[in-house]
């Protein structure tokens, strides 16, 4: 195991907000923008429009959430018909493909009172849904379904911390056996990789308390979480090089979002960002003056992220270089704000709190 401790570049962001340049573009709707379409969604329907013109619309009741493949050549729709009453309740699943054909439909009922199942999509056309309960994995795509068991007799538990990814073929699977508590010193993770094309499973076991975040690219994979240590919380990750079968571990580093840069990986955890290398070396960090980071992109030089403050919720425009601010912070709403960013083929930023969307304008 390798420990690296090399800060080059630390540096805090406390700067006071500015005139707000952020347009509200629906009271009403939540509007994600994704390549050269729009996709709006409300309580009863959802509707994918190009231009003026309407490519697919669905009339569906439900909690409509957007996952998209990590090159964005697919896009998953998932609706989630929660009920008032103690019912149980469908989740319907729509694939569309980078043309935005719908390419795969899938639909099953979870029970009312169980976690239901958390959902990946892969830039090779299928979906992936992992029941945390269960440890059953699904694979679904245009031939159909296969059903996968990662382990049996998983011990009953109903608060597990689990992620999903996907990269081509590959499909990665963390999760915590047992819930979180300040009494676990010595837990450990699952840790699942899938081949989609031999159904083959690999397991493995890491030393954190539990999960923060999971990724995949081409050449490596990254596993993050905590663990505790004589009741304090300390980060931990590990970075796996596919090629080289190279297992890294860092120290007092965890992330809840990654994106990957020119140079390397950017990442954040609570109100601190960081770049790292391949090899995960810290090359710079700052903080930013608020409680927490809900989400990050990168374009075109610059790192645009949504953060909470006590004030409210905020948009904020950091170099992607050294992580200065390119502007002050601009308000966006005291409403709780989803962790979704997206980018219009016109340089706009989409974003969205619990009612409306909001765009800024790049250029």
């Amino acid at each position: 195991m390798m420990k690296f401790l090399l800060f080059l570049i630390i540096t805090s962001v406390t700067i006071l907000p500015q005139d707000s340049k952020i347009e509200i573009l629906s009271n009403s709707h939540l509007i994600y923008s994704y390549q050269n379409v729009k996709i709006q969604t409300d309580e009863k329907s959802f509707e994918v429009v190009s231009g003026t013109s309407s490519v697919y619309s669905e009339q569906i009741k439900g909690k409509k959430v957007i996952y998209n493949s990590e090159n964005g050549s697919y896009l998953l729709i998932t609706n989630y018909g929660f009920k008032p009453a103690k019912d149980d309740y469908n989740i319907d699943y729509f694939l569309f493909d980078e043309s935005f054909k719908l390419i795969t439909k899938y639909s099953e009922i979870a029970p009312f009172d169980l976690p239901h199942p958390i959902a990946s999509v892969s830039d090779n056309g299928f979906i992936v849904l992992f029941d945390p309960l269960s440890y059953e994995l699904k694979i679904i795509d245009e031939k159909g379904k296969t059903e996968i068991s990662l382990q049996k007799e998983v011990p009953l538990e109903m608060e597990r911390t689990a992620f999903i990814r996907c990269y081509a073929n590959t499909i990665i699977v963390g999760v915590n056996e047992i819930a979180m508590n300040n009494s676990v010193t010595e837990a450990e993770i699952d840790l699942f990789s899938i081949d989609k094309t031999t159904n083959k499973v690999s397991a493995s076991k890491l030393n954190l308390s539990i999960l923060t975040g999971l990724y995949i690219d081409e050449n490596r994979m990254f596993v993050s979480g905590v663990v505790w240590d004589n009741s304090s919380v300390k980060g931990k990750s590990f970075i796996y090089e596919t090629s080289s079968e190279k297992l890294i571990q860092i120290t007092d580093f965890n992330f809840d979002n990654i994106v990957k840069t020119d140079n390397g990986y950017l990442t954040s955890n609570g109100n601190q960002i960081r770049n790292i290398s391949s090899e995960g070396i810290i090359l710079n960090e700052t903080k930013i003056n608020s409680f927490r980071i809900y989400s990050l992109v990168k374009h075109d030089g610059n790192i645009f992220l949504t953060y909470s403050a006590e004030s409210g919720n905020y948009l904020l425009i950091l170099n992607e270089e050294n992580l200065k601010p390119e502007t002050a912070p601009y308000f966006i709403s005291n409403k709780q704000i989803s962790n979704k960013l997206t980018i219009s083929k016109n340089n706009e930023l989409y974003f969205q709190d619990i009612n409306s969307t909001f765009i800024y304008r790049m250029k």
